[in-house]
């Protein structure tokens, strides 16, 4: 018997899938971004320029009134060593006005002209005798030493003067010696008390116990000492003029001598031929620069200068006449 071929199934066709249609994403519409409103920047108010504030008007210091509180002694400024060398810078004026003797714990009142400030009544006289119509000064203490003002110490312009004393030497001192000592606000003070001390020719001011003058029958050894004043009793004479302080006669040196004081300067130029002028400094322990003839003034702190006072004539004879020998003739009233 024949074996039946197998009955093939019919394969079934494929039902195809339906392809679907691409359903296209719907692109959402950007959302624009706002659109930021521009913040508007304030404007600054402008700046104002500050207003200066008015300058007030300077109030006036009442002129204080002297009080019965002692005077403190002054400090003398120190004095600059001098050198040989001349400093032309100011030129020192001649004034044949001097002052008074200082009158100590004395007013003048009122009759003020204008006040400058120094630290010795000594310094004042110069002062007012540069002032047009100053007759007279009164020192105090008051903010370091004030001319002008109600105070403690008085003088006044004269026109002569015995000059008895040399100017004060600032810083110095000449150790021993001593006659006695008295109580001074000021070295200007120390000259009268030296004049009325009898062997006294010499004196040094310290502000020890308020001030003292320290009296002396001779100078000694200069030593430096701050604060210290020193003077010395002039000679009087008629061979040199009143010595100058801080001035010096430029050039027309002849010579010079080692002396420690300008009071031995008289006397080495009367010795000197030629010599009419001199100037001391304290240049190797004191020096006189012996000169033919002053030269220019000039301001040198420390030096001190005088000249020589030549008696060209001898005194009169009255009722006598040298007979003959005539060379000419002037018209003269006296």
């Amino acid at each position: 018997m024949g074996t039946p071929s197998p009955t093939l199934a019919a394969t079934p066709a494929p039902t195809p899938e339906e392809t679907p249609s691409t359903a296209p994403e719907s692109t959402p519409a950007p959302t624009p971004a706002a659109t930021p409103v521009p913040t508007p920047e304030d404007t600054p108010s402008a700046t104002p320029d500050s207003t200066p504030s008015p300058t007030p008007a300077p109030t006036p210091q009442e002129t204080p009134s002297a009080t019965l509180d002692s005077t403190p002694a002054a400090t003398p400024p120190a004095t600059p060593v001098p050198t040989t060398s001349t400093t032309p810078a100011v030129t020192a004026t001649t004034h044949t006005e001097q002052c008074s003797t200082l009158e100590p714990d004395t007013d003048y009142p009122g009759h003020d002209l204008k006040w400058t400030s120094q630290s010795s009544p000594g310094l004042c006289c110069a002062d007012c005798e540069a002032t047009q119509g100053c007759m007279g000064f009164v020192w105090t203490g008051y903010l370091g030493g004030t001319r002008v003002y109600v105070g403690a110490v008085a003088g006044a312009l004269q026109t002569t003067t015995t000059n008895k004393c040399t100017p004060l030497e600032s810083n110095v001192d000449y150790p021993g010696n001593d006659l006695a000592s008295t109580n001074q606000v000021s070295a200007d003070f120390c000259c009268a008390d030296c004049d009325a001390t009898v062997g006294c020719t010499a004196y040094v001011w310290t502000s020890f116990n308020n001030g003292t003058c320290w009296l002396k029958h001779s100078l000694g050894p200069k030593t430096v000492s701050p604060g210290a004043s020193a003077g010395s009793i002039q000679p009087q004479n008629d061979l040199c003029t009143p010595v100058e302080a801080n001035v010096d006669y430029v050039g027309n040196d002849l010579t010079s001598t080692q002396r420690p004081s300008v009071n031995d300067c008289c006397s080495d130029c009367d010795k000197t031929v030629g010599c009419n002028a001199y100037v001391w400094t304290n240049y190797n322990g004191g020096t006189c620069w012996l000169k033919s003839s002053q030269g220019d003034k000039v301001y040198v702190a420390g030096a001190f200068a005088a000249s020589m006072v030549r008696q060209r004539c001898n005194a009169f004879e009255d009722s006598v006449d040298y007979v003959g020998h005539d060379l000419t003739s002037t018209s003269q009233m006296d």
